[in-house]
């Protein structure tokens, strides 16, 4: 599973970032967290087909984060695109396409299947959930986690060996969960398989306020993305607009026990955001600021 930051600006676009959109790399598809203006350039800069997009979850309804969309699913319909596409969001979604579709953007040529969520509610897909908080916006927006699935734990053939079964069959047979009758007794998946090992996991909440129900949301989680659109001598030009600075984002990130944490939606006013960065890492060392195709890989721990 790959992050592909594509857009890391703040409200308008510069010559060194887009507006907001990340590319979650699936094997199953892409998933894209927001899709602003400009949204299908940045993946073809990045060498990411926008056919392969199957999701976009979006965080509310500005124009920074949702006008790539009408452009996206026209160029797909160029390309003869079948496949079915869904689009989460909170409520008044199914409103914001609907308004696309009448001035001619989206056409019928393949199904958009909008899904309004409230906070705390999910959308399960593949192997995943996106699991949701209210974030704290001039408008209705939600925060995202995507969670995989766990996976199972480990099979033990020492163990299996030790309780009189022979590698075949049936250790196949106890990785699917199947119990096995030896002359000395029953042998049950539980007695040679360790406990279930916990799937991956990404938070994205752009555009709000620090929050207890998006601490809650994001607790534990692999990789933090979150607004870091000023730095703390802004901090009530923060509060005004329903925006966080990058000491908030870190203090977050501490709180919820996060693994890693990018700062995003940088506002145009940080020519360099080293001021973003340290002042973040003060609080929380594994910071990092997001750059338009920057890359990030996560991989299982066991």
């Amino acid at each position: 599973m790959d992050i592909l930051f594509l857009g890391t600006a703040a409200t308008l676009p510069s010559k060194k970032r887009n507006v907001s959109s990340t590319a979650i790399l699936l094997d199953e598809g892409i998933l894209l967290f927001d899709c602003g203006e400009g949204t299908q350039r940045q993946m073809m800069i990045a060498g990411q087909s926008f056919m392969r997009i199957r999701w976009i979850a979006v965080s509310h309804f500005h124009g920074d984060h949702i006008l790539g969309i009408p452009g996206i699913v026209q160029s797909m319909q160029l390309e003869g695109r079948k496949e079915p596409m869904f689009i989460i969001g909170p409520g008044g979604l199914a409103a914001v396409l609907k308004v696309m579709r009448l001035a001619g953007f989206l056409n019928n040529t393949f199904e958009i299947v909008p899904v309004e969520l409230a906070g705390g509610e999910e959308f399960s897909f593949e192997k995943y959930t996106l699991k949701t908080a209210e974030a704290e916006h001039s408008v209705r927006c939600l925060a995202y986690r995507l969670q995989e699935r766990d996976r199972p734990g480990r099979f033990n053939p020492e163990k299996a060996i030790e309780l009189g079964l022979t590698p075949g069959p049936d250790f196949g047979r106890l990785q699917r969960g199947e119990s096995i009758k030896l002359a000395a007794g029953e042998v049950t998946p539980e007695m040679v398989i360790g406990p279930s090992r916990r799937g991956i996991s990404i938070g994205y909440a752009t555009d709000t306020r620090p929050s207890a129900q998006i601490e809650k949301l994001m607790e534990r989680v692999d990789v933090l993305i979150f607004d870091s659109t000023f730095d703390s001598s802004l901090s009530s030009r923060a509060m005004e607009t329903m925006h966080s600075t990058s000491a908030e984002a870190a203090e977050l990130a501490k709180r919820c026990a996060a693994d890693r944490l990018y700062l995003t939606h940088i506002s145009g006013r940080y020519s360099d955001p080293k001021i973003l960065r340290n002042e973040a890492r003060n609080i929380f060392r594994r910071t990092y600021v997001a750059s338009d195709f920057m890359r990030y890989t996560l991989k299982h721990s066991d």
